[in-house]
């Protein structure tokens, strides 16, 4: 072992620094800074690093809270994990040129750090490594760069500038998460994947470039990314993961590539300011949610090979106008059209055979309603608070209405019951007021009374 007054040393490993000055100088021969070697060295203002040098071990110069400078050669090739963890008041370090690999988590916490360039030697850009850099402002990734892991830069709520190189093919979970002042984005045309919450709550994005080749959108990647405007999607996509864009609130239109086969759940819940929406032919499913809340969508046309609308589709669309829905359409889900306070007529195919619960619920403005030939079964409260509804045609298949199906349809007035109908449940014609004549078979069978 070789000691000096202020470092330990192990064949060329500087195992612990003993020192307490605001400088440290390494001596010539150490060929590795070992794990913890100045770990909490909380007097180091300022390192300097001999070439020669080839590692920085695990928790290095974790918790180095007064450091502000450390020169490091370019004969390092390797950083470890949490190498300069917590090293608060870091504010500038430029990365050797040959640099081969970054440890996990290995800037996390460098709350002082403003920018930073990243080699294109390094392949791959660790979890977590730069994750809560409060100060970063600035991100350059030089081409070589491959991918980018889950929380890589994660809550840097400075970050303003990114760069990202044309060689990046996969951006990982959360790798952006909270970068609330990043404005823009320009993706490689080698990226064929978003990951999850990607770019969640970055408030302040405005402006992003999707490439040709991209083939997925993991869920929640562009969640809450309030003034992100308008794009073009790649006619390459095929997956939209759930609330993709929920919480999009500034997106006037979106065109969607007819290669989209999977538009999964609340893909658009809460984009409050869309209005012109076209959906791809080849989709065969409108999910749970996908435009509830779009409070300024007014027209939407379901492609001919949709065969079910999912729940609360567009529940809480309260200035929607027109809906056309397709030949082939077979059920519609429960809350579907809740809320939606402007529609005053839908035309259902014969081909739907399901009408969920709640389906038209507080659809204040819907006047005529005829329900298709094969339906069986009103659910619950599927009309409920229909304060206009005068015309309803029930088909002769019904035999099931459940409880408040029509309860509160205030302008109701007349309602010819089929021939089959065998139950009809609590409080259906409740807040009818208007209800006149109401022919009911002699086989039906009550629960609870439609007078109640």
């Amino acid at each position: 072992m070789n000691e000096t007054t202020e470092f330990e040393i192990i064949d060329g490993c500087l195992i612990r620094y003993t020192g307490n000055g605001p400088h440290a100088e390494l001596p010539a021969g150490v060929t590795r800074i070992g794990e913890s070697a100045f770990l909490a060295c909380e007097e180091l203002r300022s390192v300097s690093v001999p070439d020669g040098v080839t590692e920085i071990e695990k928790d290095a110069f974790a918790d180095c809270v007064n450091l502000e400078q450390i020169l490091l050669p370019d004969s390092i090739h390797r950083i470890g994990e949490n190498a300069f963890h917590s090293c608060s008041s870091l504010r500038i370090i430029r990365l050797p040129s040959d640099l081969t690999e970054l440890g996990s988590k290995a800037f996390a916490c460098c709350t002082a750090l403003e920018t930073i360039r990243i080699p294109g030697s390094i392949a791959v850009i660790p979890n977590e490594c730069f994750i809560g850099c409060d100060a970063l402002w600035e991100v350059i990734l030089e081409p070589g760069i491959t991918a980018i892991k889950d929380f890589a830069f994660a809550d840097n709520p400075s970050l303003l500038h990114l760069e990202l190189a044309d060689t990046v093919t996969d951006i990982g979970p959360y790798a952006f998460q909270n970068g609330k002042s990043l404005k823009e984005v320009s993706f490689s045309k080698h990226l064929n994947a978003i990951r999850t919450y990607a770019f969640y709550g970055c408030e302040e994005l405005e402006n992003v470039f999707f490439p040709e080749g991209l083939e997925t959108i993991d869920p929640w990647a562009f969640s809450d990314c309030r003034k992100l405007r308008d794009f073009v999607l790649p006619s390459t996509l095929q997956t939209i993961g759930f609330r993709a864009f929920a919480g999009c609130e500034s997106i006037t239109a979106v065109h969607l590539p007819d290669r989209v086969a999977v538009l999964d759940g609340a893909v658009f819940d809460e984009c409050t300011n869309l209005k012109d929406v076209t959906l791809p032919c080849g989709i065969t499913e409108l999910r749970r949610l996908n435009f509830a809340d779009c409070t300024s969508l007014k027209r939407i046309v379901v492609p001919s090979g949709v065969a079910a609308l999912g729940e609360g589709v567009f529940r809480g669309c309260d200035h929607l106008l027109e809906v056309v829905l397709p030949e082939g359409l077979q059920s519609i889900g429960d809350r579907a059209f809740e809320g939606c306070e402007a529609l005053a007529g839908l035309e259902m195919p014969d081909t739907v055979t399901a009408i969920g619960a709640r389906a038209f619920y507080h659809c204040s403005s819907l006047a005529s309603v005829m329900i298709p030939k094969d339906v069986f079964r009103i659910e619950e409260s599927t009309f409920e608070g229909c304060g206009h509804l005068a015309d309803i045609r029930l088909p002769e298949n019904l035999g099931f209405i459940d409880d408040r199906a029509f309860f509160g349809c205030g302008q109701l007035i007349h309602l010819n019951m089929p021939e089959g109908i065998r139950y009809i449940c609590k409080d259906v014609f409740t807040g009818c007021d208007r209800l006149e004549k109401l022919q009911i078979p002699e086989t039906i069978e009550f629960n609870g009374s439609p007078q109640e």
